[in-house]
């Protein structure tokens, strides 16, 4: 399965730290989806599946 992530599209963290957090995608490349939740100060990575 292919997830077509875009930024501003809203997703949910499954995997790590951050379990559970609901945040906005930033930006999309090769080597991740850059996400961020509005508390945040950082920008974090991502894989695709673990969104």
């Amino acid at each position: 399965m292919t997830i077509n992530l875009q930024p501003g599209d809203r997703v949910e963290i499954i995997e790590g730290r951050f379990y559970g957090s609901r945040a906005i995608v930033q930006t999309v490349t090769p080597q991740g989806v850059f996400v961020k939740v509005p508390r945040w100060v950082v920008v974090q990575k991502y894989q695709p599946d673990q969104l």
